[in-house]
């Protein structure tokens, strides 16, 4: 029997989450093929929901698919990854300005909450998840749908790599106390010293993940 349309479209949605997981944990390398063969068997679904669920990865930046050849995991250069994170800059600086008016004790409370449990987090899935979970509480109270969009769009372009990174030690340590400095001055309603540590926090991440991204290179070439 046939799948019906909304059928597929699950199979499809469960299948990219689960990839999408496995491509930000690290299980699939820069550059390496992912075969719709081996995922659709992975998965114990036909090729249709997987062909979905790689374009869905593709629209998101994760995946690269080249007609005739394959579905690769995207690898950008050095250079490309720091031009995100500088658009991450501009953007992010803003949805933090349109923000700061609007907070209140509650919102300063859930963003305190995702701070916290970033800083109790080890597991490089999670602090993924908690690293973004701070920073939209932060961005929430200036309801800008279209502009959470885009954050969390370019998020996904580059925080592979820094999900990795940010699982040492030393660079863990790092990410906390960047977090824990934006807040702070958050709370102490200084928007730009905020945004001077929202800056640099960004521009320093951008600057790990690109350092990584050269490093594969050199050893894959």
């Amino acid at each position: 029997m046939a799948l019906s349309n909304q059928a597929v479209s699950s199979a499809a949605d469960q299948v990219a989450s689960a990839l999408r997981l496995a491509i930000l944990n690290g299980e699939f390398g820069p550059g390496q093929a992912v075969p719709q063969e081996e995922i659709a068997a992975r998965f114990g679904v036909s090729r249709i929901p997987v062909r979905d669920a790689m374009n869905l990865l593709q629209a998101e930046g994760l995946l690269h698919i080249v007609p005739s050849k394959g579905s690769f995991v995207a690898n950008p250069t050095p250079d490309e990854i720091r031009e995100t994170y500088e658009i991450r800059v501009l953007i992010e600086l803003e949805a933090l300005r349109l923000a700061f008016h609007h907070h209140n004790t509650q919102s300063l409370a859930r963003a305190e909450r995702w701070l916290r449990e970033f800083e109790l987090e080890t597991e490089p899935a999670r602090l993924g998840d908690t690293d973004r979970e701070f920073h939209a509480a932060l961005y929430a109270p200036a309801k800008k749908a279209k502009l959470f969009e885009l954050i969390n769009s370019l998020r996904t372009l580059t925080n592979r790599g820094y999900f990795l990174q940010m699982s040492t030690p030393t660079h863990l340590k790092q990410c906390q106390a960047a977090h824990r400095e934006i807040f702070e001055n958050f709370k102490k309603r200084n928007l730009r010293a905020a945004k001077d540590s929202l800056r640099h926090h960004l521009l320093a991440a951008g600057s790990v993940v690109a350092e990584s991204a050269a490093k594969f290179r050199a050893e894959v070439n």
